[in-house]
């Protein structure tokens, strides 16, 4: 996670192969970057993700 000029930025590395998407685990660490880059909080644990019971 990098910041620049009072702004986010989130990279990630995976994600080159199709089957990746399918990954609960690769999701929720996509989800998290992008939560935390618009809104500069992390996920705590038992809030919901991309997938989670309403």
């Amino acid at each position: 996670m990098l910041y620049y000029d009072g702004g986010r930025a989130f990279y990630t590395g995976m994600g080159h192969m199709a089957a990746t998407y399918r990954d609960p685990v690769f999701l929720h660490h996509l989800y998290g970057g992008i939560y935390w880059a618009a809104t500069g909080r992390g996920i705590g644990a038992g809030q919901a993700g991309p997938h989670a019971a309403r």
